[in-house]
């Protein structure tokens, strides 16, 4: 059996068998395993709406049985709704003759709801997504005049994220919003209440009478019949914050950098370079070895950094060691107290013995003081 729809005029009946599908897909099983007996109580109750389609008559003139049919103004109604289950939109031409108003079914698109859980505001956004596509495919390929465009939705917050005057919403809504003003203006949108809402078919497990000849379904809803004054009122839009993107807040700290070197406190040139390039030199020595020690032992400058201390396990526990303000890895030890000494003397500096800086460093000393051995 195979149905071919591709109008969506038969869209409320059809929809069902792809929520039956997609149930025994999010089920996960397998493709020639039997059903349970509710999925198959809920398949044979779908097939059983299949007959009463064989009845269903649609003229293919859209004002057919209008009586005069000169148009005065042509109108394009679309309409949107969703469900946990499935979202989906329809469209309507209303012709205002001489004979009075005519409204006739055009197309409709459904889809179920994908199987990663959706909120429904989020959902009636696609529908109305797929309601601004459906007005442009409409429009594109008819040659009618259609003097005035309307998008209708029961959902108050998406009329709001349309008509918001800001756009900083999270990126899901941000995008779908994007397209639909691309595609539409704010003044297309209205607001209509369910129970006149027809695309509430598509979204609503309904009977064989949903789709009957007289029904809202192929004519359009009632209201639509009527003068423009006496349409449903426009509510107010809410302004909802729960699409909102965060703001996010930046803090900027000025830092004023002095000098390291007061050149005023120096009266010949010499000095001053000798005395810069002594700090050059030490500051650079500085950094190698601290290049040296994160080679080696960024795990334990990591580990001071955030707890003050180093895991028993480390190579260096025994050595008690500490971090310098340049982050430097030194001993703690009992020279410490050795309040005579200098500072580095106290507190030395811990390298690896297998870093190429310590060798050279070594060699340096060593070719310093004449090759003397470590007694002098």
């Amino acid at each position: 059996m195979s149905l071919f729809d591709p109008l969506g005029l038969l869209a409320p009946v059809l929809i069902l068998g792809r929520i039956i599908m997609q149930d025994l897909w999010r089920s996960g099983m397998e493709w020639d395993a039997e059903t349970g007996d509710r999925e198959f109580v809920k398949w044979q109750q779908w097939i059983s709406l299949l007959p009463g389609i064989r009845a269903l008559s649609i003229p293919r003139w859209y004002i057919s049985g209008a009586g005069d049919v000169q148009c005065e103004t042509t109108q394009l109604h679309v309409f949107t709704d969703a469900s946990e289950q499935t979202y989906g939109c329809a469209a309507y031409f209303r012709f205002h003759t001489k004979g009075g108003i005519h409204c006739s079914l055009v197309m409709a698109r459904r889809k179920v709801a994908p199987l990663k859980h959706q909120s429904i505001p989020r959902l009636e956004l696609e529908a109305a997504l797929l309601g601004a596509r459906l007005a442009r495919t409409v429009c594109e390929n008819h040659d009618i005049a259609v003097k005035e465009k309307f998008i209708h939705t029961d959902s108050e917050v998406v009329l709001s994220w349309i008509r918001s005057p800001t756009r900083d919403f999270k990126q899901f809504v941000a995008c779908r919003v994007g397209e639909i003003m691309s595609l539409t203006e704010p003044e297309n949108w209205r607001h209509v209440p369910t129970r006149e809402n027809p695309a509430d078919c598509l979204t609503k497990r309904c009977r064989d009478t949903a789709i009957e000849a007289q029904g809202r379904w192929l004519n359009g809803p009632q209201f639509l019949y009527l003068p423009e004054k006496d349409w449903p009122a426009q509510c107010i839009v809410i302004n909802t914050s729960e699409e909102r993107r965060e703001c996010q807040q930046m803090h900027h700290n000025a830092v004023c950098v002095e000098p390291v070197i007061d050149v005023t406190r120096f009266s010949r040139w010499k000095t001053l370079l000798r005395t810069t390039a002594f700090i050059q030199r030490f500051t650079s020595n500085c950094h190698r070895k601290a290049q040296a020690q994160s080679d080696h032992f960024d795990r334990d400058i990591k580990q001071m950094g955030n707890r003050g201390k180093v895991d028993r396990t480390s190579p260096l526990y025994a050595a008690t060691p500490i971090l310098d303000g340049l982050g430097v890895l030194k001993v703690d030890g009992r020279t410490a107290k050795a309040n005579f000494a200098p500072y580095d003397a106290r507190f030395p500096i811990i390298l690896t013995n297998q870093h190429p800086i310590t060798i050279i460093l070594i060699h340096d000393y060593h070719c310093r003081y004449g090759h003397a051995n470590p007694g002098l």
